[in-house]
């Protein structure tokens, strides 16, 4: 038996994508879906945010509150005055308290019934302030010039490859694993 590495594509990697699922999702009612898509977009604007600003990646394990914290200690620098000028403080409390309510519902969820109406709030709560992020990040990045494709972005900060291969991406294409 002939084992062929293939390539599995990840679905939904681009903002512009996770935009298009959470739209769906918000249409066919699965408001909690739509709102983790939501939270991810935010976190990945964020995080881009602060990757222009700085100029390095703050890493993998850091999440919408980090990214947050981060952008907030940013703004206190005076050489990122151009952040502060484009991030109201505003912004930052109020995805901070969308993010909040969004842990205490999935809490509640886990000890008592949800209603509908309030998973659907709390996703339109998200959509807004997801417009608001994006419009704060395109007047952002045009105020500081940045690069608006991956590839530009890759040139300033190397971004290691993943090497999260399973054992059958492993073995060569040609290799016979029959036991005949």
């Amino acid at each position: 038996m002939k084992i062929k590495a293939g390539k599995l594509k990840k679905q939904g990697t681009s903002v512009k994508e996770k935009t298009i699922a959470a739209g769906n999702a918000m249409k066919n009612g699965f408001y909690t879906e739509a709102i983790w898509i939501l939270s991810a977009i935010m976190e990945a604007r964020l995080k881009k945010l602060i990757i222009i600003t700085e100029g390095r990646n703050p890493g993998a394990a850091s999440g919408l509150e980090q990214h947050l914290k981060r952008i907030k200690l940013l703004q206190t620098r005076e050489q990122y005055s151009t952040l502060k000028t484009h991030f109201s403080s505003s912004l930052i409390s109020s995805l901070r308290e969308w993010k909040n309510n969004r842990n205490i519902m999935m809490k509640d969820m886990i000890e008592m019934h949800v209603s509908l109406e309030r998973k659907e709030r709390l996703a339109k709560q998200g959509i807004a302030l997801l417009k608001s992020l994006n419009k704060v990040y395109k007047h952002y990045r045009l105020a500081v010039h940045a690069p608006t494709d991956r590839t530009s972005v890759q040139a300033i900060i190397p971004v290691q490859e993943e090497t999260s291969k399973t054992p059958a991406e492993l073995i060569p294409a040609t290799h016979d694993t029959s036991t005949a």
